[in-house]
């Protein structure tokens, strides 16, 4: 039950980031009128303040993680590495996408 509920938080944050980055996709996509163009631009628009989202949002879970609260303790723990991993895979999938 704990991981589902971890899973259903990291997941509305990457839900979350991914309507800023493709509502950004959309505007720049259609001003250059090339996808890829559009890919790279939007990815230079919001990939600072996505990016900073997720360490917020690592380390609020990690300063979770030292609760006395065993199942808080949980997690935060399994949070902090989704949100982490999630960061990791974001930016190389999508460039992967574009090339």
């Amino acid at each position: 039950m704990l991981f589902r509920s971890a899973a259903c938080v990291v997941l509305g944050i990457a839900v979350d980031d991914s309507i800023h980055y493709i509502t950004r996709f959309n505007v720049r996509a259609k001003e250059r009128a090339d996808v890829r163009r559009g890919t790279i631009d939007a990815l230079a628009d919001v990939g600072p303040s996505i990016t900073a989202a997720a360490l917020s949002e690592f380390l609020a879970f990690a300063v979770g993680a030292t609760t006395d609260i065993p199942a808080l303790e949980q997690f935060c723990i399994v949070a902090a590495v989704a949100a982490s991993r999630g960061q990791w895979y974001r930016y190389p999938m999508t460039l992967r996408l574009i090339s």
